[in-house]
Parts: structure tokens; sequence; C-alpha cells
């Protein structure tokens, strides 16, 4: 038997394509995950780790937005949705030295990631590849999956190395050249019923029924969040700036 397709990140090319599909339809909470670092967003921003563009395309209007996809899988349903656009530029690949310079030459001011770096297996070459598309001041945000201990079936269909600490993010990061503003959990609710989901009842997608009841609740969850910030969450939210 040969060697199952895989993509750039380690998961199954189908797979992969199969999640992105099904989170296409988390309007609200695709929106809610961009909207936790809307602040933090400068005029030209790079997007990694793009995928099919289901968060990309709500990072727009821009002056500029380059939005970089290592698994072709995907780029065909990314230059679909965000191809005609003028201030958007699409490139294959990943932070190679050429790549890095190549990006550079766009003048990011900020370089953003949803749920990309638990993907890299090197995830600290990843970050100061990171740093090196920025100038000093440039701003990161980051979005990534949380709690090791949520660490479940579906962490592995798609590719996961790992979910992150708090303490252990903010350290990768500073120790890749950021000064890191802030780092918190969010989306308490989603914590459970990753848990159920994925180390209960181990199922390799995000249940298309399930996503849709939660995109329905995401308003009211995101509300008692920005009143009560949770002590831990599905996810958490790095905000940081290039030394």
């Amino acid at each position: 038997m040969g060697r199952p397709d895989t993509s750039v990140f380690g998961g199954r090319s189908e797979d992969s394509v199969e999640i992105q599909r099904r989170m296409a339809g988390a309007q609200a909470y695709n929106r809610w995950l961009v909207d936790q670092v809307a602040d933090w967003l400068g005029r030209r921003v790079v997007d990694l780790g793009s995928a099919s563009g289901n968060i990309t395309r709500l990072l727009l209007p821009r002056e500029r937005l380059v939005a970089l996809e290592p698994a072709g899988e995907h780029l065909a349903e990314l230059t679909r949705r965000l191809g005609a656009d003028p201030a958007v530029r699409i490139l294959e690949g990943t932070l190679t030295e050429g790549m890095i310079a190549e990006i550079r030459s766009e003048r990011p001011d900020t370089v953003a990631s949803f749920n990309v770096l638990e993907h890299i297996e090197d995830d600290e070459a990843a970050l100061r590849g990171m740093a090196a598309l920025l100038g000093p001041g440039g701003h990161l945000a980051l979005v990534v999956p949380a709690l090791p201990v949520l660490y479940g079936s579906v962490d592995r269909v798609d590719g996961h190395y790992r979910r992150y600490t708090k303490k252990g993010l903010v350290r990768k990061a500073e120790a890749a050249g950021f000064r890191v503003a802030s780092c918190r959990y969010m989306n308490l609710p989603g914590a459970f019923g990753w848990f159920l989901n994925y180390r209960i009842l181990k199922l390799a997608y995000p249940p298309e029924g399930a996503v849709g009841l939660f995109d329905r609740l995401v308003p009211t969850i995101r509300t008692l969040e920005r009143w009560l910030p949770p002590p831990f969450g599905q996810s958490l939210v790095l905000k940081a700036e290039r030394v």
C-alpha cells in the first residue's frame, strides 16, 4: 500500500478539506475569532495558513492582505473566494527564507494566524519566521487551541501536534522575538463540547448539526465572556509586538 495522501501539516488532505467545509458554516464563530484580534490588526496583514479562506475573507477590507497557504488542496477555493480582490495576494508555500523575503516586500505591519500553529511540528521555528516578516513594533495576532487535556480525535485527524497552555505559548512567543501584550482564553463552553465530542465520543469531524447549533449560541457566549473573562477555554488568543 502506498503512502496516504497528506497535507503539508501532516493531516490527510481529504480530512482537512472536509473539516474546512464543515466550519465554513460557523460564520458567527469565525467572525468571533477575527473580532478577538480586530483592534490589533493593521492595514497590511499577512494571514498564515489561510486554508480555504473561511477566516481570511473576514480580514477584509485592508490596504493589503497576503494569504499564505501551503496545502494545495485549499488553493482553488481560496482563489475563488479572494483571488479577484486587487488588495489580496495569494501565495502557496511555507516560511522559507525566500518566502519571507517575498512577503517582506509587501511591507506587512501585522502577522495573523488562526488555528494554524498547532499544525506545525517546529512551531518555535514558525514563530521566528513570523517575527522575521515584521519590523520592530509589528504586530502578531494568534489564535491557537488551548489545553492539552482536550487533545482528542479531531486533533489527530486534522494533523495537530499539540494544544497550548497559556504559559507555554507566551514563552515560545517571547523566545521568538515578541513582547506579549496579552494572552487569554476564549470560548469556555466550547471546551466542554470539545471534550465530549473528541475525547469521549471520539468523532472524526465536527458534527454539522452541532456546529450549526453552537454558531447560533455564539452571540450569547461572546457577550458573557466580554463581561466575565473565562478562566479557561477552547482557545487561546495572543497579541504580541515585534521587539
